[in-house]
């Protein structure tokens, strides 16, 4: 599951999106925190972006409209449904991967840090 955010989000997706074929059973599932979420995007990324959504077996969105905490939400529903989390994470105490390590320790997963 990524969130398709830019940068090491998208990177992931792509990752994932090219072992599939090599790797039966694993499937990409693309966490949207909002409809319209890459209108902001640069126009690589967006493309990036809606070739991997394309491809993806499942996408959730998460909400309709952007809100304040939407991406902290989809942050905390991935953790919620996940069994392990793989970031990268270059240890400040702050922003969203801060608080989706933090989270999925207090609940017990485990978190593979690739940085």
């Amino acid at each position: 599951m990524s969130g398709f955010a830019t940068g090491i989000d998208l990177m992931a997706a792509q990752t994932v999106q090219s072992l599939k074929l090599s790797h039966p059973g694993m499937v990409l599932t693309a966490a949207i925190p909002f409809r319209g979420q890459a209108g902001r995007f640069k126009p690589h990324d967006r493309r990036c972006y809606d070739e991997l959504i394309e491809k993806a077996d499942e996408v959730i969105v998460l909400s309709e409209h952007y809100y304040p905490r939407c991406f902290l939400d989809r942050d905390e529903f991935m953790v919620c449904n996940a069994a392990q989390i793989i970031a990268y994470y270059d240890g400040r105490e702050r922003g969203g991967t801060y608080y989706t390590i933090r989270k999925a320790r207090e609940m017990g997963i485990s978190v593979t840090n690739l940085y």
